[in-house]
């Protein structure tokens, strides 16, 4: 059975759905509002949400913490393990290592801490892991209880709900430019029992980035999946910005589930002095290079279990002479992904000033390397060394090579983008991205090819500045 939560007070009202953004917020590290407040007037009784046990107690009245009085239940399940932490309580009526009921009465209501506005029930829902896994952008394992919060009970079984899935464009965190346009696009369901049709509208609760306030919802009917999209435009302001819509019904009534799109605006071009080099490109001139403003460079060292790029070596020694940072990268193929890292590091034997990198894209001569075999090899490369690798591929590979809504262990590593054309385009599992490859030397925007050079060779642009660059690198 599905993991779900009971309806955690005696009224149907909610104040404050999750995820709404606020400089409060982002104050403590928070992209929004990190759970669901309900209304529960002082005294009012407080329900566990779901089968489980009490996990801590906290008591603080004082308004000295934001929660205040604080009940935290355990919820081993199928599904992982939950924890519901209810919040502003007046008493608590249970004790640690208490087991407890769905629906069982666990406190009373207040306004405890410094969090509260008044009289209320925050909610808040963490899934262990979470964070780490990328299923959420809010840190310590926070995620939205909403997917799984039951009705009200007693509710028509006429019920408006819109179910978010994914980011199809611009995930969360990306980075733009100021005044850059963009289009925005979330992938939702329809999880309720009406049909969206006319008069349903997206709802803009802040920031519109200069789209309408109201934009017609897609028809959809129950459990079909659709997609929602805006053209907006970033923001002149430095900084983080956030874009919440809220879904309306024909009788003008806003109903469950929110998208948001959370963006970076910086006004500082990422720097561009890096290449990438195999023993295909007929570059040897190492002190050319460095006088034409190149500060790094990222080699192929090995691919499969045996192989050895044949100019390793040699260039390695010669970057060094002349003070260029070094990279290597490993070309990843079907097999033994265990035994491919560890071919890797025996040829590189990497310091603290080797930047490291895996190569995923289709390979003509043979088996293509699984997300499941990348995610062995980059594991294995972190527990020896301490750091994960840059992920390089093509956006065209990985969205055939990961789907955009499937968690992935890769998603640890930053992310080298090959997209020669105006812009890096991001997969879903990356916030931004580190390195971009814009051209092979031939295709892609200019400059093309280095200062001095007649031959071409991949470029990389580096998303900060060079001091930026230099730390990440290592020095």
């Amino acid at each position: 059975m599905a993991f779900r939560l009971r309806w955690p007070t005696q009224y149907d009202r909610i104040l404050l759905g999750f995820g709404i953004p606020s400089p409060y917020y982002f104050e403590h590290g928070l992209p929004g509002h990190e759970g669901i407040d309900f209304t529960a007037p002082v005294g009012s009784e407080i329900y566990a949400c779901a089968d489980g046990v009490v996990s801590e107690i906290r008591q603080d009245s004082t308004k000295k913490t934001a929660y205040g009085n604080q009940i935290r239940i355990l919820h081993a399940t199928s599904e992982g393990e939950f924890t519901t932490v209810y919040t502003h309580l007046q008493k608590m009526l249970v004790k640690k290592g208490d087991k407890v009921k769905a629906g069982q009465v666990i406190g009373l209501a207040d306004d405890t801490g410094y969090g509260s506005s008044g009289s209320q029930l925050h909610l808040t829902l963490k899934k262990k892991g979470a964070t780490a896994r990328g299923e959420t952008i809010f840190p310590y394992d926070i995620i939205d209880p909403t997917p799984y919060l039951d009705p009200f009970p007693g509710s028509s079984q006429s019920l408006d709900r819109l179910k978010y899935l994914a980011d199809v464009t611009v995930p969360d965190k990306t980075v733009m430019r100021p005044g850059e346009a963009f289009r925005k696009v979330w992938r939702v369901q329809n999880d309720g029992t009406t049909l969206w049709g006319n008069g349903y509208q997206l709802v803009g609760l802040d920031e519109r980035m200069g789209a309408p306030a109201e934009v017609p919802l897609p028809r959809a009917k129950p459990g079909e999946i659709v997609t929602l999209e805006l053209n907006l435009t970033a923001p002149t302001a430095p900084g983080f910005h956030r874009s919440t819509w809220s879904p309306k019904n024909a009788k003008g009534e806003r109903f469950r589930g929110l998208v948001y799109t959370l963006i970076e605006v910086s006004d500082q071009k990422p720097v561009n002095v890096v290449v990438d080099l195999s023993r295909w490109n007929r570059v040897d001139d190492f002190q050319l290079l460095k006088a034409a403003g190149i500060e790094g460079v990222i080699h192929k060292a090995t691919q499969g279990t045996t192989s050895v790029d044949p100019r390793y070596a040699d260039r390695r020694q010669m970057a060094k002479t002349h003070g260029l940072m070094w990279g290597a990268y490993h070309f990843g193929i079907g097999g033994n992904p265990i035994g491919q890292a560890k071919h890797f590091l025996n040829t590189v034997q990497p310091d603290s000033k080797t930047l490291m990198s895996l190569d995923i894209e289709a390979y003509p001569k043979g088996a293509d390397m699984t997300v499941a075999e990348a995610e062995q090899f980059v594991s294995y490369i972190h527990n020896q060394t301490g750091r994960w690798p840059l992920l390089y591929s093509r956006r065209g590979h990985l969205r055939e090579f990961i789907n955009d809504d499937e968690p992935t262990l890769l998603s640890q590593c930053p992310l080298w983008v090959a997209a020669w054309s105006d812009s890096p385009i991001m997969p879903a599992q990356w916030s931004t991205w580190t390195f971009w490859q814009y051209t092979d030397g031939r295709k892609g925007p200019e400059p093309r090819l280095v200062k001095g050079f007649k031959v071409s060779m991949p470029r990389d642009q580096f998303n900060g500045t060079l001091q930026q660059l230099r730390k990440f690198w290592g020095y």
